[in-house]
């Protein structure tokens, strides 16, 4: 079961729940993970989100080319 996701985040919008939900069921395919090393990946995307978005798109990109030489 999911946690419930508080008044905060009923009050926004679809989308921003559809996300939350989706990135709570990634979670759970990780259970390897500590919660205090998910608080400390949350901690860190929220003091840093254009690093962690950067590094994000950098890994994409080197997948996507990887596979494209691969064809």
């Amino acid at each position: 079961m999911l946690p419930a996701l508080g008044p905060r985040c009923e009050r926004s919008s679809p989308i921003i729940i559809r996300r939350t939900l989706a990135t709570l069921t990634k979670l759970r395919a990780l259970p390897h993970l500590t919660r205090e090393q998910v608080q400390a990946a949350l901690d860190y995307y929220a003091e840093t989100p254009e690093l962690v978005d950067e590094d994000i798109e950098r890994q994409k990109q080197a997948y996507l080319d990887f596979h494209r030489q691969r064809q």
